[in-house]
């Protein structure tokens, strides 16, 4: 990934889930790019659940926040 992202030269580098955070900032360091990333990373927090857990769809959103609570 380092070295297509060396060859490509991207203008900045995109990053859409928290887990991948650490290697954006990394890759964004070694490229000397900016990161930008997706909202949900800042609404995690914020949001019962994920917008992956309910794939966005807002009728699935109170399923998906029941199975997040432990409850079906």
């Amino acid at each position: 990934m380092i070295s297509f992202a060396r060859q490509s030269g991207p203008d900045l580098v995109f990053c859409a889930v928290d887990i991948n955070l650490p290697l954006a900032l990394q890759l964004a360091k070694m490229l000397d790019r900016p990161v930008m990333l997706h909202t949900e990373y800042f609404l995690d927090d914020v949001m019962i659940v994920r917008r992956r857990s309910y794939l966005g769809l807002p009728l699935l959103r109170p399923l998906a926040a029941r199975a997040h609570r432990g409850g079906c």
